[in-house]
C-alpha cells in the first residue's frame, strides 16, 4: 500500500458507507486507544510526540487506518509493546516501532492476537 499525505483536513464525525472516520481528540492522551467500531482514526499531534503501544477494542478482520494530519511532531507505533496486553499489540514488517515524522498514514489489520502493520 503506498504512503499518502494528507494536508488541511477537517473533520468531526462522518459516515461513508459504514466506515466511521474517528478524530481522535487531542485532549486523548492514551497510548492505547479503542477502536471499536472504527476503521479510520484522525490524529492532530498539536499537543507533541505520540506514543501508541496497542489498540483495543478490534474485531478479528479489522483493518485501521491512522491518519496523522499535522507535520508538527511524532507519531510512533511501538512494535510489540510490553505496556499493554497480549492481544492488543502491534506487530511491524521490521520488528521496530514506527515514525511518521511527518503528514502520513498507517495501517494496520487485527488477526484476534496481534495488530499487524499493512
Amino acid at each position: 500500500m503506498a504512503k499518502r499525505f494528507i494536508n488541511d483536513v477537517h473533520v468531526n464525525n462522518l459516515d461513508i458507507s459504514g466506515t466511521q472516520i474517528f478524530p481522535l481528540p487531542d485532549s486523548e492522551t492514551s497510548t492505547v486507544p479503542s477502536v471499536s467500531g472504527r476503521h479510520v482514526i484522525l490524529m492532530n499531534m498539536s499537543l507533541g510526540n505520540r506514543f501508541i503501544y496497542g489498540f483495543s477494542g478490534g474485531t478479528p478482520g479489522q483493518v485501521i487506518y491512522v491518519v496523522k494530519l499535522s507535520s508538527a511532531n511524532t507519531l510512533q507505533f511501538n512494535y510489540n509493546s510490553t505496556n499493554t496486553s497480549s492481544g492488543n499489540r502491534i506487530v511491524t514488517k521490521s520488528g521496530t516501532n514506527i515514525q511518521l515524522a511527518f503528514y502520513g498514514v498507517q495501517a494496520f489489520l487485527y488477526t484476534g492476537g496481534f495488530w499487524y502493520e499493512i
